[in-house]
């Protein structure tokens, strides 16, 4: 005799990175902690990011006090949020797809979204390669939010988008972490447009403390949005960029030619 499901009753599907999950009825905590139910190996992914609450009718999805947020169709997600199918939702550098299947009856395991097992051996660290190339990689994920959301002309959405992500690069260039040139490019370029789209002299403070941190000159890349962001931004701390033009201008003798000629123009901002 077949047993026909209950009528209502709605089956729902995870995918990401081409995997593809069943969620079965109840609380998955999604996190880098190994006890959670999803395990997402990334570095700014919180121990417990946030949870899905499936129940038979609906997905809800909750942060759990993260430190890089979580976003669903490129808004940050504060409170408990109702998920639809088709839903993206972003966490650190993942896309997670959220589906309804009428096929799916909740038997596939949820451990199918687990990555491969970690090194568990004691004071075991990801190295420091894959540590930077994950924050470039999340910078080209939220960064691509932000785009867009500044092409709606809504600059307060991309820097609640990107303000976490900023001061994790800023952190790290704090702690002698290995920044490489790409991904202080790309931060400090995002840092410039936000202080001139929203005329905030602090997103300028961000971009410079990150090259004074870090000992480097700007890059081609980041001058011209900096010059541009100076005339129209405002305010900003004029003692820390003497403390970064006095920086440069210590270093002058040892540099190359090409980071000669680029320090000489930031010497020329007033």
């Amino acid at each position: 005799m077949l047993t026909k499901e209950a009528p209502g009753r709605r089956a729902f599907v995870l995918r990401y990175r081409g995997k593809e999950v069943a969620l079965s009825v109840g609380e998955h905590v999604i996190g880098r902690a190994d006890e959670c139910s999803i395990v997402i190996v990334d570095e700014l992914v919180s121990r417990r990011h946030a949870r899905l609450i499936v129940t038979e009718t609906g997905v809800r999805l909750e942060d759990l006090g993260s430190a890089n947020g979580v976003f669903v169709n490129e808004v940050r997600v504060r409170r408990p949020y109702d998920l639809d199918s088709g839903d993206r939702v972003v966490i650190g550098t993942y896309d997670l797809m959220l589906y309804e299947d009428p096929h799916a009856r909740g038997t596939r395991v949820i451990s199918d979204l687990i990555p491969a097992a970690r090194d568990s051996s004691p004071g075991s660290k990801p190295p420091s390669p894959t540590a930077h190339t994950t924050r470039a990689e999340a910078f080209k994920v939220v960064g691509g939010l932000a785009d867009r959301l500044l092409g709606r002309g809504d600059a307060k959405g991309a820097a609640r988008v990107l303000a976490g992500h900023v001061r994790t690069v800023i952190a790290e260039a704090s702690n002698n972490a290995p920044i490489d040139d790409e991904l202080l490019d790309t931060a400090a370029r995002y840092c410039l447009q936000l202080g001139a789209a929203l005329g905030e002299g602090i997103w300028i403070e961000r971009a410079i403390e990150m090259h004074l941190k870090l000992d480097r000159v700007m890059s081609p890349d980041v001058l011209s949005p900096f010059g541009l962001a100076l005339k129209t931004a405002g305010d900003f701390d004029r003692a820390l960029f003497r403390r970064y033009q006095d920086s440069i201008r210590g270093r002058m003798s040892m540099m190359t030619d090409n980071e000669r000629e680029r320090a000489k123009q930031i010497l020329a901002f007033s």
